[in-house]
């Protein structure tokens, strides 16, 4: 029930460079072929599912009726892994389907589910790339909405990319995205949108493996839903552009380091959304102390929206840390601490007499992974969230924890 965060298409140029892994020069390929049926059960408990300060009490706006704020949450899933290689051409699809039952607020029951296929294709030349689509159905957070009904949040992405390897060390990409988020929930479906991406980079790879990349991106985004205010048309789509510099450098086989800085700007249709111009970074190190044990260091300002209200977008500046360990063969242990303040920029400040929005948004994770023996696992987490805003009814603390078991065939 978090709130997921959208990039909000010009971030940094880290994702779009990783999709094509650089091996070498050559898109990276599975080592095997493969293919996992499994199922799964997760049991959780979360004390504030819909994320509000203890002044509000969440009401159905569908019934009348209260919600309870806490609640067990059971999730039973089935789903398909599966990886195949053929001659140079690499093929992965995933699909999985989960149905949500709520112990106290059954009226939140749902199917939800994911479906993601992908070809990782390589002529004999020097051409490859990757062609792809990605689809997702989830409740949606009320982390950002006071509408309390069932929302279930619809997700869609293509991409296509190519690239053309020049010699050994050189080359050039290009490709598009196309993104689209829709709700079930009609009193929710102005915060519909879609975009469409594309980009254009260069990357240089040294003798001694560090990666140079440089990109553009301009992305075309809208809300297909008209939107009135004071009885004027509120005109949300914009139009985004970023250039960035990428750079990813081992220092050891147990130091790597990459990084990225570049400059965004975007220009909304209507001039009272508020534009944004300015710079753009995030830098991670990941270190290996020990043969089983990582740990990744992050630090970042970007731009960025949760997926299901891109209208709100805000700059984020954050830092991260994540070690992990592996305990024994068959146990792992994960722990992850954030910090990130929200400055917010999009449409809920234009309107009158609003005061721009301001969150610090504080998150502590430690997961367990146990393996018993091969086709089961077992794994429990618990995360702590709080958000401290300037506006209260934002302001939250959750404490959410699972236990999930998976059989793979």
């Amino acid at each position: 029930m978090r709130g997921k965060q959208f990039g909000s298409q010009a971030v940094t140029g880290f994702v779009l460079a990783a999709l094509i892994p650089v091996n070498g020069m050559n898109a990276a390929e599975p080592d095997e072929s493969d293919l996992d049926i499994f199922i799964a059960d997760q049991l959780t408990y979360d004390d504030n599912l819909f994320r509000v300060p203890g002044s509000i009490t969440p009401v159905s706006l569908d019934t009348g009726e209260t919600f309870s704020r806490s609640d067990y949450v059971n999730r039973a899933t089935l789903g398909i892994d599966g990886r195949w290689l053929v001659s140079s051409q690499a093929f992965e699809l995933g699909l999985a389907a989960d149905d949500n039952r709520f112990e106290e607020n059954d009226e939140l029951d749902h199917v939800s589910g994911k479906a993601r296929v992908v070809w990782d294709w390589q002529t004999a030349g020097d051409w490859s790339g990757r062609l792809g689509a990605d689809y997702g159905r989830s409740l949606a957070s009320f982390a950002n909405s006071r509408l309390f009904t069932r929302d279930l949040l619809d997700t869609l992405s293509y991409l296509a990319d190519v690239r053309l390897g020049v010699g050994s060390r050189w080359a050039l990409r290009t490709g598009a995205r196309q993104f689209e988020v829709s709700h079930s929930a009609s009193v929710r479906e102005l915060d519909d949108f879609e975009s469409t991406m594309g980009y254009v980079g260069l990357d240089y790879l040294t003798p001694a493996g560090t990666l140079f990349a440089a990109e553009y991106r301009r992305t075309d985004a809208g809300f297909p839903h008209e939107t009135f205010v004071g009885g004027e048309l509120l005109q949300r789509d914009y139009v985004e552009d970023a250039a960035t510099f990428r750079v990813r450098h081992p220092f050891s086989d147990k130091t790597l380091f990459e990084g990225s800085a570049g400059y965004v700007q975007r220009e909304h249709d209507n001039p009272l959304v508020e534009d944004y111009s300015g710079d753009i970074w995030r830098l991670a190190l990941n270190w290996r102390p020990g043969f089983k044990t990582t740990v990744i260091f992050a630090g970042w300002r970007e731009l960025k929206a949760y997926e299901d209200l891109e209208s709100d977008y805000f700059k984020a500046t954050g830092m991260s840390i994540t070690p992990t360990w592996q305990m024994t063969e068959k146990l792992r242990l994960e722990l992850a601490a954030s910090w990130e303040e929200q400055d917010y920029i999009g449409s809920n400040t234009a309107l009158p007499d609003s005061v721009a929005r301001r969150d610090t948004v504080e998150a502590a994770r430690i997961g367990l992974t146990y393996l018993p023996r091969e086709p089961l696992s077992l794994a429990f987490n618990f995360r702590m969230e709080n958000r401290d805003s300037n506006r209260e009814t934002y302001a939250f603390d959750d404490n959410l924890g699972s236990v999930e078991l998976r059989f793979t065939f």
